[in-house]
């Protein structure tokens, strides 16, 4: 089993809180791969401690295991499988494409 208490970022400039969040995001199969055989793992289990995080926890594909209100700590419990969330993290960090000029929308 692989718990983690919590993730902190709270650099000095504020701009490199994103940076840090996308390079830790995007080596979560990595860091996972590094502990445990990504295959064996059931569920990843998360709370989020603010509106934002539950955000990307949805944007990771979590869905809620467990509402606010029948939990002690009052916040939600979110699961996800170890697939769909690496699945999410890629196309996350995928590059977007860059627009055609002159080419109509609808195409």
């Amino acid at each position: 089993m692989l718990y983690v208490e919590s993730v902190i970022l709270r650099p000095e400039k504020p701009m490199t809180t994103t940076a840090a969040w996308r390079c830790l995001l995007e080596n979560i199969p990595a860091i996972v791969e590094r502990v445990g055989e990504p295959a064996r793992i059931e569920g990843i289990y998360a709370i989020a401690a603010t509106p934002a995080g539950e955000k990307l926890l949805c944007k990771l594909n979590f869905t809620v295991e467990v509402e606010a209100e029948r939990r002690k700590d009052c916040h939600r419990l979110f699961v996800a499988r170890f697939a769909d969330v690496a699945r999410s993290l890629a196309m996350l960090s995928r590059p977007k494409p860059e627009p055609v000029v002159g080419l109509p929308e609808s195409l």
